[in-house]
């Protein structure tokens, strides 16, 4: 059985830290989806500045989250850590009833003061705002 925990909060929270670190201590259970990366990989930083995804990509991201799950539970990962999925409430609903029995969905809201995602996002982006 996998649990499949997606990390949800805003730029900054820790949600990528979190995730490189469990895959440091344990990479033969972890394994992570990371769609904004693989976004940001395929069509490069400034096509994403900011918070927010274009809409026009969400089909696209929609499927690389599900390639992305489905490529670590094969991969007998026993906690999948998903980052930049879901997009929005339907996708959070579609997400429940996506992974069934044995793999169970979590949601996880991760969450930093202003001040310190504020001071993470001039460090790691090059001074985009929050």
């Amino acid at each position: 059985m996998s649990v499949i925990a997606h990390l949800m909060g805003p730029t900054g929270a820790g949600k990528s830290t979190l995730i490189n670190r469990l895959l440091l201590i344990a990479p033969e259970l972890v394994g992570a989806v990371e769609v904004g990366k693989m976004l940001r990989a395929k069509y490069g930083e400034a096509y994403f500045k900011g918070q927010a995804a274009p809409t026009h990509t969400q089909g696209e991201a929609w499927q690389m989250y599900q390639d992305g799950v489905k490529a670590m539970i094969d991969a007998k990962k026993r906690l999948i850590l998903v980052d930049g999925q879901p997009r929005d409430i339907q996708q959070a609903r579609d997400i429940v009833g996506l992974w069934r029995s044995p793999h169970r969905a979590e949601f996880l809201l991760i969450h930093a003061d202003h001040e310190v995602r504020e001071n993470r996002a001039r460090a790691t982006r090059k001074g985009d705002n929050l």
